[in-house]
């Protein structure tokens, strides 16, 4: 009966639109029964993307003639929604601005409409209509008298429910709701609040409640304990069948101060010219295999999102910090992959097999960079032989990578410190050290001889896949960097290169042509807002059951393997080496035929996971993103009087709204209307800001900022004056430098 009258519906659309009452009647649907089942299909096949229903409820069925689209939006915390979707069997991709989304969250499944322009090349889009919300709920602010705001970035969405359906409530509490997808009046919903996270002047309640909202999640149901808890907390001696034993060798681990959840080692020895290095990763996937829950739950977290001081776990600690975590003195299931590598970093021969070590020592990379700067430090004196040549050889894997083709960008990730009630006492660049360098390197090489073992033979996988950059956006980038008077010898071959691939030629771009132009201005006063400006213009890295290469490592093929405690790629990839192991080994051929049945199914359900976990990724660095903007406003407001300036700065960006640069460690903003006030004018072709035709803002310019203010709001840092001399900012008194620079806004 249902799939009849679906048939029936889109076979009478095919026709034409037709309002509600017409193609009820067109059907000759009568009484309450058959009404409320044809509106329970017309929702299901409107949410598919096979109908659509305009704002003046006529009904129409997608096609190529129809200016709409159906997929889903993402929304960052600066407002801008981020869609994507399918017109005539082609992806299609658009910025929705903040003003154009229509009350439309983070999730959700909209119907856009294509505005015909471009902007920065990418089109642009209007949200027509919520189809339907995600299943995520979301973190609301309440302001009172029942009206709620969804809590942080730039929104107009709000959901209102009676006052006295409120008295548990107090201005400023933080809710977890969902929302209806048809607004009540304007931007206003009805909505259901479903726990209390806290209050919006609580720090710690900030971060749980941001988590939340990006979906992670502290606490773990009490079935996925129970089965946690059955697990063992030290190694048995029947565990150890079919394992190497290296628990007399030399293993020890390296990492942060606070890490507690450890899922690689490191041993290494010389045999004349060759260096022979074991990575040794935790078999997490052993303790899971008959664990439908606990593996149930690690999938659908796809990963653990770290948020400033908090970290929401994808497994539970009893597993996470326990079993699982190579803690030194104590006895671990492990997988090793063994790698036999020559002075120019070449892999000669590697095996992966199941092992059990004895971790000698957790080791921190502050107190490794001392060792390796020369300093004694205690505890560390004893494996320094060790540590040297594991050094030596990780600056030798590097230089080979380098040679490869691999972009080495410039990073700046940042290290927020946080005291015990979640306020931020120090923002600091995250130091990358040769001690993290080592296990970077170490990690890689890892990754990439298990994709060579088990990638190459035609098993399901999940692959790390990073795809060529958009060469139309590059391209653009580096033809406004020569504007800027920002050239050289390589840019100039990537862009004839470029120009190549756009005018239809075949040409593959090189990762090598990008990485010898970034490093040969690596010394320049520039070169940090280049890397950011050329990494913009990459793809996002993401997980696939397609291997297609990894474009930034110069790899033809590479996987995620060293991490199957916080990341659940690396787990489905262990257990899919855990059946080939068996396979390999087994002597039953009924239980080979069931392996082979296995790993069929693993394929079938690989393409969906891989999107999902790809999807978990991209949330966990956008809940990162959100919660690292929150605390460094918040820092800076509270110490804004030592950033008060005029105080040097280096230009980032620049575009239409504005002027993006650096302080410090912070990003922070001088927009286009104060630059405008400052007798600037935007010019769209250069993409600078000019003054009397002569002094220019260009990318890359030092200059000063003067009387900074703070939007807590939307996590910004907004300086109002800018001058390339810092006397400018100092001469006779402009009306608003006689007011104290402290100055905050709170909407």
């Amino acid at each position: 009966m249902e799939k009849q009258l679906e048939k029936e519906i889109i076979k009478i659309l095919n026709s034409g639109k037709l309002s509600r009452e017409d193609l009820i009647k067109k059907l000759k649907i009568k009484g309450r029964t058959a009404r409320n089942l044809f509106d329970e299909i017309v929702d299901k096949i409107e949410a598919e993307g096979k109908i659509f229903i305009d704002e003046k409820n006529c009904f129409h069925i997608f096609d190529g003639s129809v200016n709409y689209i159906q997929g889903r939006i993402f929304i960052n915390i600066d407002g801008t929604g981020y869609f994507t979707g399918k017109k005539n069997g082609k992806q299609v991709k658009f910025v929705i601005p903040h003003k154009d989304l229509n009350g439309a969250l983070s999730g959700d499944i909209v119907v856009v409409k294509d505005k015909n322009k471009i902007n920065y090349d990418r089109k642009l889009g209007s949200i027509l209509k919520v189809v339907k919300r995600s299943e995520r709920s979301e973190i609301f602010h309440y302001l009172g008298n029942g009206l709620f705001k969804l809590y942080n970035g730039i929104s107009d969405t709000f959901f209102y429910k009676r006052e006295k359906e409120c008295r548990d409530l107090v201005e400023g509490s933080l809710v977890l709701a969902k929302i209806d997808r048809t607004p009540i009046v304007g931007s206003i919903f009805a909505g259901e609040n479903e726990k209390i996270v806290g209050h919006v002047d609580d720090p710690k309640a900030i971060i749980r409640a941001v988590g939340i909202k990006y979906g992670f999640n502290h606490e773990f149901s009490d079935n996925v304990m129970e089965e946690a808890r059955m697990l063992p907390n030290h190694v048995l001696d029947e565990d150890l069948e079919g394992r190497r034993d290296l628990r007399d060798e030399v293993i020890f681990t390296i990492d942060g101060d606070d890490t507690k959840d450890i899922d690689d080692a490191v041993s290494i020895e010389k045999d004349g010219d060759e260096y022979i290095l074991k990575v040794h990763i935790a078999d997490v996937s052993y303790y899971l295999k008959d664990k439908s829950k606990l593996t149930k739950e690690a999938l659908s977290r796809g990963n653990s999102a770290y948020l400033v001081d908090s970290v929401f776990p994808m497994l539970p600690h009893l597993i996470s910090n326990g079993i699982c975590s190579l803690n030194p003195g104590e006895d671990r299931l492990t997988k090793t992959v063994e790698m036999r590598i020559d002075k120019e970093g070449n892999v000669v021969a590697s095996e992966i097999y199941k092992s059990v070590i004895h971790s000698r020592k957790k080791m921190a990379y502050d107190k490794v960079n001392k060792v390796l700067n020369g300093e004694s430090v205690a505890d560390y004196d004893v494996f320094k032989d060790s540590l040297f040549m594991m050094n030596k050889l990780s600056k030798i894997l590097a230089k080979k990578r380098i040679q490869d083709g691999a972009i080495d960008f410039y990073s700046n990730e940042l290290k927020i410190a946080t005291n015990i009630y979640g306020n931020a006492i120090s923002v600091k660049p995250r130091e990358m050290g040769d001690a993290e360098k080592l296990i970077e390197s170490f990690m890689i090489a890892a990754n990439t001889e298990v994709t060579t073992h088990y990638g190459f033979i035609g098993l399901p996988f999940v692959y790390r896949v990073h795809p060529q950059p958009n060469v139309k956006k590059l391209l653009t980038a580096l033809k406004e960097l020569k504007v800027h008077g920002i050239e050289n010898a390589d840019m100039n071959l990537l862009m004839q290169d470029l120009e190549k691939q756009l005018s239809g030629r075949k040409m593959i771009i090189s990762p090598s042509r990008i990485g010898e132009f970034l490093r040969q201005i690596q010394g320049e006063d520039y070169y940090e807002a280049v890397s950011n400006m050329i990494l913009r213009c990459m793809e996002k890295a993401y997980y696939s059951d397609e291997n297609i290469g990894h474009f930034g490592l110069a790899n033809n093929s590479y996987s995620h393997f060293t991490s199957p405690i916080r990341r659940s790629a690396d787990l489905i990839n262990h257990f899919i080496i855990d059946l080939m192991m068996e396979y390999y080994t087994v002597p039953d051929k009924s239980r080979c035929h069931e392996i082979e049945r296995e790993l069929i199914n693993i394929k079938k359900k690989l393409p969906d996971l891989c999107a999902h976990i790809s999807q978990t990724e991209w949330l966990a660095d956008e809940a990162e993103k959100e919660i690292d903007k929150i605390k460094m406003a918040e820092y800076f407001n509270d110490h804004l009087e030592e950033y008060e300036g005029p105080i040097m700065s280096r230009i980032n960006y620049i575009n239409k709204l504005g002027i993006y640069a650096n302080v410090d460690v912070f990003d922070v903003f001088i927009p286009k209307d104060e630059l405008n006030k400052l007798g600037y004018a935007y010019k769209r072709n250069s993409r600078t800001f000019v003054r009397k035709k002569k002094e220019k803002m260009n990318i890359g310019d030092e200059v000063y900022l003067f009387y900074p203010e703070v939007s807590l709001g939307n996590s910004t840092i907004i300086y109002n004056e800018i001058a390339k001399d810092p006397d400018e900012l100092l001469a006779p008194p402009h009306p608003k430098r006689l007011i104290k620079s402290i100055k905050i806004k709170t909407n």
